[in-house]
């Protein structure tokens, strides 16, 4: 059951981690359109370069490469860092899922089918109980229960 739990935090995880680079990503895009905005003419100075008191291109380097007073790092290393922690967490997810392959019992294979294999609760129970030669009544009493918290922190990540 502990793998369960360590698999459901790494999902979550790895949810939240996606979901603060799109954040990122996004005032990236948005201090980009801050210095270059798509309804003013591009003139002669900022296509090529122009003097370093004009180029826009300069002032938005300065910005995304400064560090910000409450997080001490720039948003370009924020970006970068971010990037790293959601490759990180997705190999130790797909180590999980060599070991959640490996698991055995009726909770490990309901939870397998449900979250891994993305099958609906109540073909999940009754594949369950096929397999194992059990009522599915029984499976929804005794294993569902114990696996219901754990699919519902799921769906809330």
């Amino acid at each position: 059951m502990k793998a369960i739990i360590n698999y459901n935090n790494t999902l979550c995880e790895l949810n939240s981690a996606k979901i603060r680079l799109n954040l990122l990503m996004d005032r990236k895009e948005a201090l980009y359109s801050k210095y270059f905005p798509m309804n003013k003419p591009l003139t002669f100075d900022k296509v090529d370069g122009g003097h370093a008191m004009n180029d826009p291109m300069n002032a938005y380097m300065i910005e995304l490469t400064t560090p910000d007073e409450r997080t001490g790092k720039s948003l370009d290393q924020e970006i970068d860092e971010q990037r790293e922690e959601i490759t990180k967490l997705d190999q130790y997810l797909k180590m999980m899922d060599s070991t959640l392959t490996n698991l055995t019992g009726l909770e490990a294979e309901l939870y397998r089918y449900i979250v891994k294999d993305g099958m609906k609760i109540s073909k999940a129970v009754e594949k369950v109980a096929e397999t194992s030669f059990k009522d599915t009544s029984t499976i929804w009493r005794m294993y569902h229960k114990s696996l219901k918290a754990d699919i519902n922190k799921l769906k809330k990540c």
